[in-house]
């Protein structure tokens, strides 16, 4: 499908395949080639989902001599013939006119808009076409490669504008709708992109023979960016590969009219083209009515899908937060547990941290179990770093404090109060200090708060 030069739904024409661009058209599309003395004509058809178009069947019909006029009505015969081949029923012709009623050639032009082309050509015909007086009808297409400074490599190609004139009247008089019109080179080089793969890699050069001269079309990663009617070398300096020269042959059992009544039919859409002015305009506003239909449907199509995909994600909310009631007081039971855990953990944590750093005075008791007499025991304990306060029991306080001096690990032992003797049972309990001296001292210092 192609719609006005420059327009912003070229774009998304381009991207179409010919099957989807067909539907601009009336009924059946049908390339035909035409010449002087014959009219091709081919009706593609779509071979597999992968290898897209393929030609179809084909008729060929001789066109008698044309009178003093051009074309005349020899073209019309032709096409009439044509109307009864192909059956009842509406049908779309893509014209591609052989040599010498079109011409292709490279030429290099200024950079201008894609929409600015077809009249920059046709203004100045002469100064890239061998042409007379006559008005010609004139497009063009950027290709790659290098240019004079200030201009870029176009594939061009023209032809009178009578001649265009003659062959549009007797298409619409046949009956047929009328959907592209170009220069038999550009035709054949769209069916050869489609047909042989071989020109997608590297640079290859396809030999077509029109008249008595062959048409010599060079292609660079399946580009086309030559076409002469003279040689073309097809050599490369600077170490570059040669070019692959193919013939009309590897393109199947078809003649190159036949081949180029197809690549007519397929045309991508930023082709030249040499339809008159007002079909021109006439098509491109009935491609933009298309492009913009399709651009609707799409936007319906992505608006259907978003609501459809809205209600399945709130189904699938509802459908979580369900379930999520239903296992609600489950999960409360399973929180409660681990907060419990949780507060467990802590208290075990803590206890093991008491466990590993309260000091431990074993050693100091068994010091002080053994310094106080046999008759004597140990009521009560306290200590504050190296010092000691303790309460002993004795029938005697005169023989504890002696005996408590007299040990190596005890030191500046005093008693605090004379002791009270208890009636019931005769024994005297009294306070003391101490201090921890020798290696307990040294072991409580050296391990800190840790017991000695």
């Amino acid at each position: 499908m192609t719609v006005a030069r420059g327009g912003p739904a070229r774009a998304l024409a381009r991207a179409l395949p010919p099957s989807l661009r067909a539907l601009v058209h009336r009924g059946r599309s049908i390339g035909v080639a035409i010449g002087h003395d014959c009219l091709t004509a081919v009706e593609p058809r779509v071979a597999t989902h992968l290898r897209g178009q393929r030609p179809g069947r084909g008729w060929t019909i001789p066109i008698e001599p044309a009178d003093a006029s051009g074309l005349g009505g020899a073209l019309g015969a032709a096409l009439e013939h044509l109307r009864v081949a192909i059956g009842e029923g509406d049908a779309t012709l893509h014209v591609a006119l052989l040599h010498p009623l079109a011409h292709a050639k490279t030429v290099a032009i200024p950079l201008v808009g894609s929409a600015d082309l077809p009249a920059l050509l046709t203004r100045s015909a002469r100064r890239y076409f061998v042409v007379g007086a006559e008005p010609v009808v004139a497009d063009a297409q950027y290709v790659r490669g290098t240019a004079p400074a200030g201009r870029v490599r176009a594939l061009a190609c023209f032809a009178d504008e009578r001649t265009v004139s003659a062959v549009t009247v007797a298409v619409r008089a046949a009956g047929f709708g009328i959907g592209a019109m170009t220069a038999a080179p550009v035709a054949f080089a769209e069916a050869v992109r489609v047909l042989a793969p071989a020109v997608r890699r590297g640079r290859v050069t396809v030999a077509a023979q029109w008249s008595t001269k062959p048409e010599l079309l060079q292609f660079e990663r399946g580009s086309p960016v030559a076409i002469s009617s003279a040689d073309l070398d097809t050599s490369h300096a600077d170490g570059e590969p040669e070019s692959v020269l193919i013939g009309a042959e590897a393109l199947g059992e078809r003649s190159p009219a036949a081949i180029a009544a197809f690549g007519a039919a397929i045309l991508a859409d930023d082709a030249p083209s040499l339809l008159p002015e007002d079909l021109r305009r006439a098509r491109d506003g009935a491609r933009r009515t298309a492009v913009r239909a399709l651009g609707i449907a799409a936007a319906a199509v992505l608006a259907v899908s978003v609501a459809l995909h809205a209600v399945g994600l709130r189904r699938e909310i509802a459908a979580v937060e369900a379930r999520r009631a239903e296992i609600a007081s489950a999960v409360a039971r399973a929180m409660a547990v681990r907060r419990v855990g949780d507060i467990a953990r802590e208290r075990a944590e803590a206890i093991r941290g008491l466990e590993t750093h309260a000091p431990r005075w074993t050693a100091t008791l068994a010091a002080l179990s053994e310094a106080l007499p046999d008759s004597a025991y140990l009521g009560s304990f306290a200590a504050s770093g190296t010092n000691l306060r303790f309460r002993v029991v004795t029938p005697s306080s005169e023989s504890v404090v002696p005996a408590l001096r007299a040990s190596p690990l005890l030191g500046s032992v005093a008693l605090l109060a004379p002791g009270e003797r208890e009636e019931s049972t005769g024994l005297e309990a009294v306070e003391l200090t101490a201090a921890l001296r020798g290696p307990l001292a040294a072991a409580y210092v050296r391990r800190g708060t840790a017991a000695p």
